[in-house]
């Protein structure tokens, strides 16, 4: 299916699940071109889904399920198992997605199985930069990931991730906020659709200072334009609490943005139409695996603040304060509507998150 790999040692998962509808297209076929080549035609996408089974010995088979049968919510398997999920289940068990008191299957790795590292910002940065391999679940594809610093009571940093056992991206979490100077520890917390969470090993940096203070637009009265380097066109919004999307460049107060410093460095980015900020979203409203980019009522929170990273020969990347990673063109998508992401300030191509800010005309 051009999904997960086969493992060594290889691993047998005795069930999975599908979507009914094509969400995928099929991968390369290893064995061509002894089999039909049928890479990019449309499929089913898998579900993370897979129950841990304690498989009988008796009859020799070593199959676990033998017969499957279900309604809309609701599935039975027969067989030769002793457990399932190390729960004290014998040759029959049924599946609910609705189960009884609600979904509690939680992301899967934790403590010394889900680790990654801690290290000082970069030069120019201010804090300490965690990064750490995406966690999975069950019955979630996206994942929210909070940032935790030993002695607060709120998460530093957030941000969310699509994830399955065999495609954990990379997280990157910054805490820009650190006491420098000072051995700080983490953990990171994975939390699912449904309140469940799992937490990370403990790790520990030293926060950095920055090299001066960050650069930012021009903080007169006047309103700036956003503008991609990609495409030409425009960061504007249609009205309060919308996604924000591309434009072409007009003039409209929807496409200007009125400077906000805050503390550090940092700014609020208010549009000029609505009086709403742009920010990153926080909930489980996700592009290609990243979160949208949106304008929000305004508030103190370090999804909706922003730094600029200069790049030199006019242009700059917005870097989002709670996750440190920067406004970008979904996919490089220059036709007006496209919508806008936080993704890695690192990922290619570089010019999807580079733009200019010209004073507003």
């Amino acid at each position: 299916m051009g999904l997960h790999p086969e493992q060594t040692t290889r691993t047998h998962r005795y069930s999975e699940a599908f979507t009914a509808d094509a969400r995928g297209t099929l991968g390369h076929q290893p064995a061509s071109p002894q089999y039909k080549d049928w890479a990019g035609t449309p499929a089913p996408s898998a579900y993370a889904w897979s129950p841990d089974w304690a498989v009988g010995t008796t009859s020799g088979l070593g199959q676990a399920g033998l017969s499957i049968t279900g309604t809309a919510t609701m599935i039975s398997i027969g067989g030769e198992f002793r457990s399932v999920n190390n729960g004290q289940f014998e040759g029959i068990v049924r599946f609910s997605t609705a189960p009884p008191g609600g979904a509690k299957d939680k992301p899967r790795l934790s403590g010394d199985k889900w680790t990654g590292a801690a290290a000082p910002s970069p030069a120019g940065a201010a804090g300490v930069t965690v990064t750490i391999p995406a966690n999975w679940d069950r019955d979630d594809l996206t994942l929210t990931y909070e940032l935790r610093r030993a002695g607060t009571s709120t998460p530093v940093a957030t941000t969310t991730a699509d994830a399955t056992w065999w495609k954990r991206p990379q997280i990157t979490l910054v805490d820009a906020t650190a006491p420098r100077g000072a051995l700080q520890e983490y953990t990171v917390v994975a939390k699912d659709a449904d309140g469940n969470t799992a937490t990370s090993a403990a790790l520990s940096a030293t926060a950095t200072a920055p090299d001066s203070t960050p650069p930012t637009p021009a903080t007169t009265d006047d309103p700036i334009t956003i503008v991609a380097r990609e495409s030409g066109k425009a960061v504007g919004v249609s009205g309060t609490a919308s996604p924000a999307v591309q434009q072409p460049v007009s003039g409209s107060t929807s496409q200007e943005w009125t400077v906000v410093p805050k503390a550090n460095g940092k700014f609020q980015l208010k549009n000029e139409a609505t009086g709403a900020c742009l920010a990153v979203s926080l909930s489980a409203k996700v592009l290609a695996g990243h979160a949208q980019v949106l304008q929000w009522t305004c508030a103190d929170q370090a999804h909706f603040l922003w730094s600029l990273k200069d790049l030199g020969n006019g242009y700059s990347q917005l870097v989002a304060s709670h996750s440190g990673q920067c406004l970008t063109l979904l996919g490089g998508n220059t036709a007006d509507g496209a919508n806008y992401i936080q993704n890695e300030c690192t990922a290619t191509p570089s010019t999807f998150s580079q733009f200019t800010l010209p004073a507003a005309a």
